[in-house]
């Protein structure tokens, strides 16, 4: 996506998702994050007129973010925080010139792992979690977003690592989240360590920018009617989908004994899983290296 000078897409295989603008309209409007830059002299927020949706087609693979900004120069450097589904990991990026940078993933509170971003089929809760590092005014779950803000270096301050958690979030059960079919894992793998401190300061603590990429599932934008310019090996991947889930629906309603619920089962989301009540039996049917990542305050 690209708005008024700031850019943000997301990759999978080094190649960037479809993205779909919909108009901001009054059922949208306070239910999903709006992207805005500030302008004119009083720095006014300049709202997106659209919500801007990247398609998923397969789950369980890996993706990065790409974002840039035409407006970062070395006399005037922008400090970016990448947000995914609500969450950070209190690092930073220093943007000096338009070139884009990618991240692939966050890393752990003692900044001696990395977590490589993942799409994964999205599982629901009745309850929030308290816990983790999440701020619904930032972004929430299905949104990866960026923060810009103006940046000046300052003399190299050391900070101690900060306690958070990072987690595939939950999803709550509430009209919005309805829609969404897939979230964020993360793939751990010991990497080297990533040293605290900084140079760089943020100007000011509100942003001068922030962008909010949402992402749903292909299948979810299709049903509601949205125009993707699917290439035709796309539109028998869907078919054939459409038809492995009819299936799989149709076999277990023939076979379900008395007293079952269906569930969902983790590991193979496009199955479903049954248990007798009676019973106690069950049945179930490019690593892109991160540019000047850094502790921020």
């Amino acid at each position: 996506m690209h708005f008024d000078g700031f850019f943000l897409e997301l990759l999978v295989n080094g190649q960037p998702l479809k993205e779909l603008n919909i108009p901001i309209n009054e059922a949208t409007e306070t239910a999903i994050p709006k992207s805005y830059v500030l302008s004119g002299i009083f720095k006014e927020r300049k709202y997106s007129p659209n919500v801007t949706y990247a398609a998923i087609f397969i789950p369980g693979t890996r993706f990065e973010v790409r974002f840039a900004s035409a407006f970062a120069i070395i006399d005037a450097p922008i400090m970016a925080f990448v947000h995914v589904d609500g969450s950070h990991d209190y690092t930073h990026h220093i943007l000096k010139q338009s070139t884009s940078i990618t991240r692939d993933g966050f890393w752990n509170p003692s900044r001696n792992k990395k977590l490589f971003f993942k799409f994964s089929s999205a599982t629901s809760s009745t309850t929030s979690s308290t816990k983790s590092n999440v701020n619904d005014v930032c972004s929430g779950l299905g949104t990866v977003s960026v923060y810009f803000h103006k940046a000046k270096r300052v003399p190299r301050v050391n900070h101690r690592p900060h306690q958070f958690e990072i987690n595939q979030k939950k999803v709550v059960g509430s009209k919005i989240c309805s829609e969404i079919m897939y979230s964020t894992t993360f793939d751990e793998y010991e990497d080297r360590i990533l040293k605290g401190g900084t140079n760089w300061k943020r100007i000011d603590k509100d942003p001068i920018a922030v962008l909010h990429l949402h992402y749903r599932s292909v299948e979810w934008l299709v049903s509601r009617g949205l125009n993707l310019n699917l290439s035709v090996n796309e539109i028998r991947y869907l078919e054939r989908n459409k038809k492995q889930r009819t299936s799989v629906n149709s076999n277990n309603l023939a076979k379900r004994p008395s007293h079952v619920i269906v569930i969902s089962d983790d590991e193979e989301p496009s199955e479903n899983g049954v248990i007798d009540l009676t019973g106690s039996s069950r049945k179930r049917t490019k690593y892109v290296p991160v540019i000047e990542i850094i502790d921020s305050d």
